[in-house]
């Protein structure tokens, strides 16, 4: 059985992946911006941002740090084109 916390916390995530895609495929890399991902689940916010409860869901954990390396390696690609 799914707890509603993991949908919540999965929805958060699959925000995050979408809003790289977008990024990636509009060639928007070299533009400074911001994208919000909101939710109303305060516990999935709190585990994805606080890292809290990563040791009862590693996969949430693993998730999050493929996204972070995606995001790491776009912003290292962007300012390699704007120098």
């Amino acid at each position: 059985m799914v707890s509603s916390k993991k949908c919540e916390t999965e929805g958060l995530l699959l925000g995050m992946e979408v809003a790289i895609q977008y990024i990636k495929q509009s060639n928007l890399q070299s533009q400074s911006g911001i994208i919000y991902i909101f939710s109303d689940c305060k516990n999935a916010i709190e585990i994805v941002t606080n890292k809290t409860e990563f040791n009862r869901h590693p996969e949430i954990f693993e998730k999050v740090q493929q996204i972070r390396r995606q995001y790491a390696q776009m912003m290292r690609v962007s300012s390699k084109l704007t120098a």
